[in-house]
């Protein structure tokens, strides 16, 4: 009896997972993997710098501890490589006025924990406090009735805390993750927590001050000492015997035969092959899955809709001593403060193990939504642009003595108003008219690695359990 096949789309940390938990799914030689990524490397954003006696995260930097990436790497055999942050690194600031200023804690995506931080921090005017302490009185909101629809994270926000902390404080907090606006994310997908406080405590104030969500919200990160790419070096090396991994392959259609089996198509040097799949996991960016998906389900066409934004990473090396004047660990940069610049953080202090020979690396965030003029300029005028704003915010005067800047084109999907449903719908008519076709990746449920690895686990059992019914 012929082996059923499953090809994986996409070879970031979504479909590598995927891969890898089918490995664990199914008995050895039970299936056969095919896993078509279109770049000419496997890993996605994950990518590290490994030169010049140097362990720089061009990517993602961090995961979370204790969520999915965490067991993923202790069942890869790598814990030993684990480096968790120290928990008197995190000293986070906001620019403000061209100053750094503290950020109020505790504090919980932006929700104060103690009411007297919002009396105690400049970022605020007495007026803006006051509207704060509205909080405690004003009513739920009922997100669920046709009447009164999901708000943007934004609206809940100015809702509850008012305009001023919104704007000084929330923003620059939350929207750096997304790349985004808070006017333009949806809360359900993006923050859904603090649609539960409210939920459940009514005022988001008192909800922040109980034991259980602070629980929730103290998220510990950690890192690997050889860099975050060990972690897809390692899968891929755990895959060499299971999975057939194709680099320079991108699919270019997907279709259906009447007996329920796919083709998928691949170009590769001019040349194209046709796959024949009993399953497949579309791990690829939602535009891409979109185009691939509409000719078997009219829905998928919406994927389309999800919007990109394009980022950068920019590393820059100083000696240590020229950045003693800034005791911090990171700033939040807000939209109207700069025209890029959305963090800059003294990785060598969130992560010590990083400092060599008296130098510590700035690690700059660069790209949101609705300034995207950056990505016209040559790399030496951006450089030099950034450059000058790190030295301006953080005082320093020195030259710096390495540089590295790495762009991510369409680079972090937006969580838009309305993104679960718009998800959910297509989901649910890929079940009707493609089914054994999984979505994956960060396009959907969460962007961090730990939920991209989620995904990838999702997809890997509902792919076993359609191929073995």
């Amino acid at each position: 009896m012929k082996r059923p096949r499953v090809v994986i789309v996409g070879g970031g940390i979504t479909g590598l997972t995927a891969a890898y938990h089918m490995k664990q799914l199914f008995e050895r030689g039970a299936v056969e993997c095919i896993l078509l990524e279109g770049s000419s490397r496997v890993g996605g954003k994950i990518l590290t710098y490994r030169e010049d006696n140097l362990v720089l995260e061009l990517g993602a930097d961090s995961v979370v501890e204790h969520m999915a990436a965490h067991d993923l790497i202790r069942n890869l055999g790598v814990q030993a490589e684990i480096v968790p942050s120290p928990a008197d690194a995190e000293h986070s600031y906001i620019l403000s006025e061209k100053r750094p200023v503290p950020v109020p804690a505790p504090l919980y995506f932006g929700i104060p924990a103690d009411w007297r931080v919002v009396w105690r921090t400049p970022l605020v005017s007495p007026k803006g406090k006051w509207r704060v302490m509205l909080d405690y009185l004003a009513p739920r909101s009922n997100h669920e009735s046709t009447d009164d629809p999901e708000p943007s994270l934004g609206a809940f926000l100015r809702r509850r805390l008012g305009d001023e902390w919104t704007t000084e404080v929330c923003e620059p907090l939350l929207s750096a993750a997304f790349a985004a606006n808070l006017d333009d994310l949806g809360l359900s997908a993006t923050y859904p927590e603090l649609s539960q406080l409210e939920t459940r405590y009514r005022s988001v104030l008192h909800g922040a001050r109980q034991t259980e969500f602070k629980d929730r919200f103290q998220r510990h990160l950690l890192t690997l000492r050889n860099g975050m790419q060990t972690v897809t070096e390692r899968l891929f090396d755990e895959l060499r015997d299971f999975a057939d991994i194709r680099t320079d392959s991108p699919v270019t259609k997907i279709q259906r035969f009447e007996n329920g089996q796919y083709t998928v198509e691949t170009s590769v040097r001019d040349t194209t092959e046709v796959i024949l799949a009993d399953a497949v996991v579309v791990a690829a960016p939602a535009p891409v899955a979109g185009q691939l998906l509409c000719s078997l389900s009219a829905k998928a066409a919406k994927l389309s809709a999800i919007r990109y934004v394009s980022t950068g990473t920019v590393l820059l090396g100083y000696p240590a001593e020229t950045v003693m004047g800034f005791p911090g660990t990171e700033v939040f940069v807000p939209p109207s403060a700069s025209a890029y610049v959305t963090k800059i953080t003294v990785t060598s202090r969130r992560w010590p193990h990083l400092t060599r020979d008296e130098r510590i690396i700035v690690r700059v965030d660069v790209g949101r939504r609705g300034q995207q003029d950056w990505l016209g300029m040559e790399d030496t005028n951006l450089l030099a642009s950034i450059e000058d704003n790190v030295q301006r915010i953080l005082g320093i005067s020195a030259k710096p003595w390495f540089r590295k800047l790495t762009r991510w084109e369409k680079g972090i999907p937006q969580y838009e108003v309305g993104h679960l449903a718009l998800v959910a719908e297509v989901e649910e008519h890929l079940k009707v008219d493609a089914p054994g076709v999984f979505l994956a990746g960060a396009a959907y449920h969460g962007i961090t690695v730990p939920e991209c690895v989620q995904s990838g686990l999702l997809a890997a059992e509902k792919t076993a359990a359609w191929v073995k019914a």
